[in-house]
């Protein structure tokens, strides 16, 4: 094909273009010739774009919209605690442990939820409460999935024995329950996937690393982003918002057993911290969402069953 020697502004304008419709590429190797449907192909896979919008649950977008990472980010914020009931994650936590290695959260949501039935016949609905939220020293520059159930357990249990909260979470009764007996409830497919990453925990009056906890308890600044009834400095280890609790207090607010808070039963829960201004109480979550420190480590209270994957 050979062209007629004009300037551009010479040559005719056109509004329509078939995909046959050859087009004209000034390349570093030379003068090239695409089809118009071959040159859409390139750029729809240079900016990752794909073709169908498929709706296939009531309010859930699945990957194929516009540019599939930007909307897969867009929706990790959007619903987040937002009104989100979240969707059921359907892999065995064998294929979601290899999600997470691989660093591949497509298709996983904040809220999003995988049901568990422990040993005991008790059921408990898991929520994908971050996304690599503690990736870098502490998760050893592994990937990681943090789950924390959307109810406690059916069964309340004291911090320790007595009123004490010295050496922390770490020196309690109840962390040593949380590995041992809680632990060896869980079904043994998902035991095999969970992690015990390093948490920097107040240990009440200093801080410490821990390596230890499979079964952990959020601190406060993990619920509410902030300092409350926590010792500021000592109590900001593990010092990152889940984003499941951000917002609003959807996932705050938790009863004792599945399904209690959606039926208007709440309960009083414990975090790690320990209170900053005696030796006796731990930080609570109030059964209204709020920050609390009013309960004596003796004091059986609701717990949330929280591990990493």
């Amino acid at each position: 094909m050979s062209l007629p020697e004009k300037t551009i502004n010479q040559i005719a304008q056109t509004t329509d273009i078939a995909a046959d419709d050859i087009l004209i590429v000034e390349k570093s190797s030379g003068t090239k010739t695409i089809k118009y449907s071959d040159l859409m192909n390139a750029v729809k896979v240079s900016l990752g774009i794909v073709d169908t919008l498929e709706i296939t649950e009531k309010g859930y977008i699945p990957e194929g919209y516009l540019v599939a990472n930007a909307l897969n980010d867009k929706q990790a914020q959007i619903r987040a605690a937002y009104g989100y009931n979240g969707k059921e994650i359907k892999l065995s936590w064998n294929e979601i442990a290899a999600k997470a290695a691989a660093g591949d959260f497509t298709g996983l949501n904040i809220g999003d939820y995988k049901d568990i039935t422990l040993t005991t016949g008790e059921s408990v609905r898991m929520e994908l409460a971050g996304i690599d939220t503690y990736f870098g020293y502490q998760s050893n520059n592994n990937h990681r999935l943090y789950f924390i159930s959307r109810d406690c357990l059916a069964t309340a249990y004291a911090m320790n024995s007595t009123n004490t909260n010295t050496g922390g979470f770490p020196a309690s009764a109840l962390k040593t329950t949380l590995n041992t007996t809680i632990f060896n409830t869980l079904p043994a497919d998902l035991r095999a996937v969970i992690k015990a990453d390093k948490r920097l925990c107040s240990t009440k009056g200093s801080w410490a690393w821990q390596e230890d906890q499979k079964l952990w308890l959020p601190s406060e600044v993990e619920v509410w982003g902030h300092n409350t009834w926590s010792e500021v400095g000592y109590g900001n280890g593990c010092g990152v918002q889940f984003p499941i609790f951000a917002g609003s207090l959807r996932h705050i607010c938790k009863g004792q057993g599945k399904g209690k808070a959606e039926q208007g039963s709440r309960s009083l829960w414990w975090c790690d911290s320990p209170y900053a201004s005696n030796t006796t109480n731990f930080c609570v979550v109030a059964s209204d969402g709020y920050a609390s420190s009013y309960s004596y480590a003796s004091t059986a209270l609701a717990v949330p069953l929280c591990f990493t994957v």
